[in-house]
């Protein structure tokens, strides 16, 4: 987690289907987000560790590596550039002083889910104000923890994501949500796409 800028960051996870090379969207997504001003992480476990290289490879070093250790770890060392950083052989998270002080206002869509649910909860530990948008599909509202805003709607809502952002006075944004069933993802493609790469490029928008 050390040596993270203080300025917006993407996770990106290729998980075992990028790892299997089916798909080779990744690293012209990751090249287009840098486009965009964002800096790109690429988080997971080994397995992952070639394509990781291949994506910094297509975006001329611009990406950077987080891959060895496992998802949940690479999620929680680059989560809002810093709010929180991750022990990788404990699992243990401290606060970073990154974003700065005093607390900052926090949204994390997909924050029902197994991996937005924890980030929240470290947030809310650290001291900031956590908004939490899902849609409670793959999510569970009993693991959003208490002391969250929950907003029960679709990320990709790019009405609501303006009133959200601008009326709470939203200091950063930490996206966690995605389709994540690689059966599925092979039988309908195109879900996935609208789920985890047009939608989320609303929510940049």
């Amino acid at each position: 987690a050390s040596g993270l800028g203080a300025g917006p960051a993407v996770a990106l996870g290729p998980g075992s289907v990028g790892a299997s090379k089916r798909w080779t969207y990744y690293p012209q997504a990751a090249r287009l987000l840098i486009e965009r001003g964002l800096d790109v992480w690429v988080v997971g476990g080994p397995g992952e560790k070639g394509l990781a290289q291949e994506i910094i490879t297509a975006t001329g070093g611009k990406a950077h590596d987080l891959t060895g250790s496992d998802l949940r770890n690479g999620i929680l060392a680059m989560a809002a550039a810093g709010v929180a950083g991750a022990d990788a052989a404990g699992g243990r998270a401290r606060r970073r002083g990154v974003l700065g002080e005093p607390a900052v206002h926090l949204l994390v869509t997909g924050g029902a889910g197994y991996i937005g649910s924890v980030v929240a909860e470290l947030a809310l530990k650290a001291g900031h104000d956590v908004t939490v948008i899902d849609n409670l599909q793959g999510g569970k509202r009993a693991a959003v923890p208490k002391g969250c805003c929950l907003i029960t709607a679709d990320f990709g809502d790019s009405e609501l994501l303006d009133r959200v952002l601008f009326s709470a006075r939203v200091h950063a944004v930490i996206h966690l949500p995605a389709e994540a069933a690689i059966a599925t993802s092979v039988t309908d493609p195109a879900r996935y796409f609208v789920n985890n790469v047009s939608k989320g490029l609303t929510l940049l928008e």
